[in-house]
């Protein structure tokens, strides 16, 4: 058993970005890493990241095992207003960056409706590319997304 401090912080990410972390330990499959500032998303997305990245959601693969997923962590960017049914409604996204803990990508097609500049998402769901309104509830094609990658589960 590991002994942690409850204040302890443990993203590899951002140990080895160097935004602190106290070590590379890692004590899950999925990590929820933390908040922190819009300039740790420009440091790993490059420009614009701060400004337009709600959460992101890391991979680590075994070198030995390529495509084996080892873990995975999840940070979101504290200089958003966040807010519960609200915008940013922080359940919406956290649910979001879960999907991809649990191995899910982004999905669906967003067009724009040049009437009226209007975004519009087919399917909508919890894992279109883009934050588009509050929904804390899986949609069709989430589930189904979710049963094709762990319906064979633990044999995939």
């Amino acid at each position: 058993m590991v002994n942690i401090d409850e204040d302890q912080d443990l993203g590899v990410v951002q140990f080895l970005r160097g935004w602190g972390g106290a070590s590379p330990l890692v004590l899950a499959d999925i990590t929820h890493a933390g908040w922190l500032p819009g300039a740790f998303f420009e440091d790993v997305a490059g420009p614009g990241g701060g400004d337009s990245i709600l959460g992101g959601t890391f991979t680590f693969v075994w070198t030995a095992f390529p495509g084996v997923v080892a873990f995975r962590e999840i940070y979101m960017n504290d200089k958003f207003d966040w807010k519960i049914d609200g915008h940013f409604d922080i359940e919406t996204v956290i649910l979001h960056e879960v999907g991809h803990g649990l191995s899910l990508g982004h999905f669906g097609k967003i067009f724009r409706t040049k009437k009226n500049n209007k975004l519009h998402f087919s399917p909508q769901a919890i894992m279109n590319p883009i934050y588009s309104s509050v929904q804390h509830e899986l949609m069709g094609t989430d589930n189904a997304s979710f049963c094709s990658i762990w319906a064979s589960w633990p044999n995939n």
